[in-house]
């Protein structure tokens, strides 16, 4: 039997030999690793028998046919993992291998020899046979964490660096890995194979990027591709992206708002993650919205914020600076300028009016001069009005008050100019009256006169002192500052009479006449001066002081006193006093005679009566008696 299986190796070169014109054949073949494998190789229609079949994988024979020799054997690396599949006048055999192993891979060569030569069936196969091995699983890694399939729940920001790595189970061949991103092909990706010696490995796919808001609600799918697979396996991930917000939109007002109108401001902030932080400014000062709502865009799972401020217009907001400004904790974080719009308001309100200056003071036939200032928008008045204590100022060429644009003259003021003047000013919005008065204080010469207390006349004797006061009758400012006193025409005192005027407290308006005679009785005046100066001088005031007459002397004649005859008395006085009508009291004895009141008393007829002791006193107003030694009449 070894010498006939010799025979026919011997001779198989020969018939090889003759096959070399013999058509050639080329196929791909591969299989998972440990199930079953047919390779074929083809023979052909109508081809003669076949002599012998030879099997190599690269250079090593693993099979051998020889139907004559009723041989058919796997050698090698195939031994008892591999049978032939052939039939005599079949159009192919089949080389089944067992449990394919990772070995079993390479170039099959399928050799046939026929009994007879011929060109036109295949005497050489070969089967490029390629074994796999089926990548069972997918890992997702954001650095070292496995990302679970479906939504991640880390956090990310805008602008942070990613990096997602995608390993594809170990495989044979390697497994082709590619990033999707919303199904389409992500071109950015790094690819990385890591295979063993019998070719088996794992395929990474590592993509780096910069989360931006693209990322919204984006799905990156991981895919892994293989031969051995009927699809591709995948893993997908949407990530949870913060974003700042990117737009912000202020309305409310377009051209200008009137006072006491309501102003609605509305700032919308767009495209943030979380909701945006909306503050509203007016100027540095922070202020409190009237209402403030977030609303979910579904598009792309931002949020959209509406903030509303309402106030009522004020003529303080006019040229006011409303800021809104809005921020997220993406660019707080990183310490970002906030999303800012502003609006200049136009606020129309009437005239604040004021007039300037607060007081006038001038002396008389000085012009006075004041204006009606005021703030407003528009700024164009319309009308202007002056008062006099709240009495319209009539519009009068004769006038000695002049109304030019928005001041007041007065010419040559008087006295009769003093007063509380006002303005009111109108613009297109309203009219408004000053907030303030000007007071005019027009200073004029004191007009006085002089009173006396106790009031004149008085008694010498019963009076010691006497004020006079200076007493301003007409005169702005009314008080005196310096007052000069006169008797009969002559100037005798200026008051005040102080060595130091800081600490002098007289007051110059009275004038003290102590320990009253009568040589004081006379005719007084003043002069008063005040601030504008000198006044003219008072109507004489009469100081009279009443005094007694002097001693009496008491005399009769003739000097011989007859009965039936007449006789004279004579009550002479060397002063009458004052007041001048000075009566006579006489007495006779101790009766007092009631008709007589002469200095001269003539009885007529003398009688016996007439001879006694008489007395005579002399009296008026300024005393009560004065009395003097009585007389004896003798007869």
């Amino acid at each position: 039997m070894a010498n006939r299986l010799a025979a026919v190796i011997a001779l198989i070169p020969v018939f090889w030999t003759l096959t070399q014109g013999a058509d050639v054949t080329e196929s791909e073949v591969s299989s998972l690793a440990g199930v079953s494998v047919k390779l074929t190789c083809a023979i052909g229609q109508g081809c003669p028998d076949v002599h012998s079949m030879r099997w190599y994988k690269n250079e090593e024979r693993v099979f051998v046919l020889s139907p004559r020799a009723n041989i058919s054997r796997a050698e090698n690396s195939l031994v008892s993992r591999a049978v032939l599949d052939f039939k005599k006048g079949a159009s192919d055999a089949y080389l089944v291998i067992d449990k394919v192993e990772l070995r079993d891979e390479g170039l099959y060569k399928c050799d046939i020899t026929y009994i007879a030569i011929t060109d036109r069936c295949n005497a050489v196969n070969y089967i490029n046979f390629t074994t796999l091995v089926k990548p069972e699983n997918i890992t997702v890694y954001d650095g070292d964490v496995i990302i679970p399939e479906g939504k991640y729940d880390r956090v990310f920001t805008e602008d942070d660096d990613v990096t997602l790595t995608c390993i594809g189970g170990r495989g044979k061949p390697v497994p082709s890995v590619q990033w999707w991103k919303d199904g389409v092909l992500y071109n950015a990706n790094t690819a990385i194979e890591e295979r063993d010696e019998s070719g088996v490995g794992t395929g990474t796919n590592r993509l780096k990027f910069q989360v931006t808001r693209a990322d919204l609600n984006v799905k990156y799918e991981c895919r892994v591709y293989h031969p051995a697979l009927d699809n591709y396996i995948s893993s997908s991930t949407q990530l949870e992206v913060n974003v700042r917000p990117n737009r912000l939109v202020l309305s409310g007002v377009e051209h200008h708002v009137v006072q006491g109108t309501t102003v609605l401001l509305k700032c919308e902030v767009f495209g943030a993650r979380p909701p945006a932080n909306v503050k509203w400014f007016n100027a540095t000062m922070l202020l409190a919205p009237e209402q403030n709502s977030t609303r979910l865009n579904e598009g792309d799972g931002t949020y959209n914020t509406s903030s509303t401020l309402v106030f009522t217009a004020t003529r303080y907001e006019n040229e006011a600076t409303i800021t809104c400004e809005a921020t997220n904790e993406v660019a707080a974080s990183r310490r970002e300028v906030p999303l800012r719009e502003m609006i200049k308001l136009e606020v129309l309100y009437p005239p604040l009016v004021w007039v300037v200056p607060d007081n006038i003071t001038v002396n008389e036939s000085t012009d006075v001069l004041m204006f009606c200032s005021y703030e407003s928008n528009p700024s164009s008045i319309l009308d202007v009005k002056w008062f006099k204590d709240d009495v319209e100022i009539e519009k009068d060429p004769d006038s000695s008050a002049v109304m030019t644009d928005h001041t007041l003259l007065i010419k040559n003021s008087t006295r009769d100019d003093m007063g509380a003047y006002s303005c009111s000013l109108t613009n297109e919005v309203g009219t408004s009256m000053s907030n303030s008065t000007t007071r005019v204080s027009v200073h004029y010469k004191p007009e006085v006169n002089v009173t006396m207390d106790p009031q004149s006349p008085i008694v010498e004797e019963v009076v010691t002192n006497v004020t006079l006061s200076c007493n301003v009758m007409a005169g702005n400012p009314p008080d005196l500052v310096k007052v000069r006193w006169f008797f009969n025409g002559g100037l005798i005192e200026e008051l005040p009479n102080c060595t130091n005027e800081t600490l002098c407290v007289d007051d110059p308006s009275k004038l003290l006449l102590m320990n009253i005679d009568r040589q004081m009785h006379g005719n007084y005046t003043c002069m008063g001066k005040n601030e504008a100066g000198w006044g003219v001088m008072a109507e004489p005031s009469e100081l009279v002081i009443y005094y007694p007459p002097s001693q009496v002397s008491l005399t009769y004649h003739p000097q011989r006193v007859v009965k039936r005859g007449s006789v004279t008395l004579v009550c002479a006085v060397k002063e009458i006093g004052r007041p001048s009508n000075t009566t006579f009291r006489w007495t006779r004895g101790s009766h007092t005679v009631m008709d007589v009141t002469t200095a001269n008393w003539t009885i007529d007829p003398v009688t016996l009566e007439t001879e006694s002791n008489f007395t005579c006193t002399a009296l008026n107003l300024g005393v009560k008696v004065n009395q003097l030694p009585f007389i004896f009449v003798s007869m």
